[in-house]
């Protein structure tokens, strides 16, 4: 256990280092830049070279046992999901209880939202309407004015008609 500890570790460091000559090959590249013999086309070729290497050692690894995840989780043992949760109930009417719970508050979600676009709608036929009758009292404060001046004129007209008698009256 103790060389595959080590193996690792070196492993990783390989993998770092590698990675490490592929970003500075990069950074070489797009920046034009060059320090003696190195330059960005051959820092990136080192870098990707030695990944390439370090991957194809890496296939022939043998995977790491998995965890045992029944040890933090008791109710994962025996590959049931019946067992009792640490709340003491059973996990699967948990869940069903829960599922029931959230369908509930969805569906009292689109009933509200329902009720929502009720009164919307019931808004928007009101200023509809409102409009329309705004429309009708704008048509009846022209046809007012237009009989306003109607009546200024014939106002006028009859106040020189008396005026006319007025004088006539006035010079016998």
């Amino acid at each position: 256990m103790a060389t595959s500890q080590k193996k690792k570790k070196i492993q990783n460091m390989v993998y770092g280092l590698g990675g490490a000559v592929v970003i500075l090959g990069a950074l070489f590249k797009i920046l034009h830049w060059e320090l003696g013999p190195l330059n960005g086309s051959v820092l990136l070729a080192i870098g990707l070279i030695t990944e390439a290497g370090i991957f194809t050692f890496s296939a022939f690894d043998a995977p790491e046992e998995d965890l045992d995840w029944s040890l933090a989780y008791p109710e994962l043992k025996g590959g049931s999901a019946r067992n009792k949760s640490s709340k003491g109930g059973d996990v699967q009417t948990i869940l069903t209880e829960s599922t029931e719970s959230y369908a509930n508050e969805l569906n009292s979600a689109a009933d509200q939202m329902k009720a929502l676009n009720a009164i919307f709608k019931e808004q928007l036929n009101s200023s509809k309407n409102q409009s329309v009758v705004q429309e009708g009292i704008a048509q009846n404060g022209e046809a007012l004015k237009a009989r306003m001046e109607e009546f200024n004129k014939n106002l006028e007209a009859l106040n020189q008609v008396y005026g006319g008698m007025l004088t006539a009256m006035n010079r016998k």
